[in-house]
């Protein structure tokens, strides 16, 4: 049976398909049936060819009881109950908590005061804003809402605002409150205020010399000095002049200084009840 050593099957002087047969010992022409080459089958473990009855493969029936057996079983088919009983189980629950669902959202449709997500809301309602969607259109906004627009020209005017007060920061002779006054200029005057110090003394004094000849300056200086004793008067803080003999008259009692903040020496006088002290510097001694 060495298959080297037997012809091979020609057909005009040339190899035609073919196989050699163990059995007959010899190599056989291969046949082919719709251009499909014919196969044997062999079990290996035999050698012995398998058949076919009615274009079947003939199997034994060891191996198809192997086959069922490996597929059904006792226990695996109570298993396969077990998994399907879970199944059903959890399919009853889930139903049970759908029909429960539906029941809520049935109470929900049906009761009022609930909102629907869909459900337009009345914005001047502030429990409704609470509970649904506010719809935003021009119908919906409330009386004097803020509009883009609107912001636009609230943004404008602090803009222009901005920008002029820059201005006044920036522009010489504007004078900002703390700015010291020049007390001979009649317009500065009007805008700040005076701090009575040397300087504004002197000028003071300048301007007092010119009003004996300008007119003009006498009225200026006039109307200064009526400001002054108004201020001495009654404004709140009592003028010192060192070195002067002061007399301070008010209505009553109850307007007279401390006496630690006027010159020792000073007499104040109550006119309504004519009564009159004199300052020691720390108190009021009555005269």
């Amino acid at each position: 049976m060495t298959w080297d050593t037997k012809p091979i099957k020609r057909s005009q002087g040339d190899p035609v398909p073919q196989g050699f047969d163990p059995t007959l010992d010899e190599y056989q022409v291969a046949h082919i049936t719709k251009n499909a080459l014919w196969q044997a089958l062999v079990d290996p473990n035999t050698g012995q060819f398998i058949g076919i009855t009615d274009g079947k493969i003939n199997i034994r029936a060891s191996e198809i009881e192997i086959i069922l057996a490996s597929l059904a079983t006792a226990a695996n088919q109570a298993i396969i109950i077990s998994h399907v009983d879970g199944v059903e189980t959890a399919l009853t629950t889930l139903n049970e908590y759908v029909d429960q669902l539906e029941t809520i959202l049935t109470a929900m449709k049906e009761t009022a005061g609930i909102k629907k997500i869909t459900d337009a809301v009345d914005v001047a309602d502030r429990s409704e804003r609470a509970l649904g969607n506010v719809t935003v259109n021009n119908s919906a906004l409330p009386t004097g809402a803020a509009t883009s627009a609107k912001q636009d020209s609230i943004i404008s005017n602090i803009d222009e605002l901005e920008t002029i007060l820059k201005a006044i920061r920036d522009t010489s002779g504007i004078k900002k409150i703390t700015d010291a006054v020049d007390i001979s200029d009649r317009a500065a005057r009007a805008l700040g205020k005076i701090a009575a110090d040397d300087a504004a003394l002197t000028q003071l004094g300048a301007m007092a010399a010119a009003a004996v000849t300008d007119p003009t300056a006498a009225a200026t200086v006039i109307a200064l000095l009526k400001g002054i004793l108004k201020q001495l008067q009654t404004g709140p803080n009592v003028m010192q002049l060192s070195g002067s003999s002061l007399e301070i008259y008010k209505a009553t009692v109850d307007e007279r200084p401390e006496a630690n903040t006027v010159p020792v020496g000073c007499v104040f006088m109550a006119v309504q009840t004519q009564e009159m002290w004199q300052s020691d510097g720390t108190n009021w001694v009555v005269i």
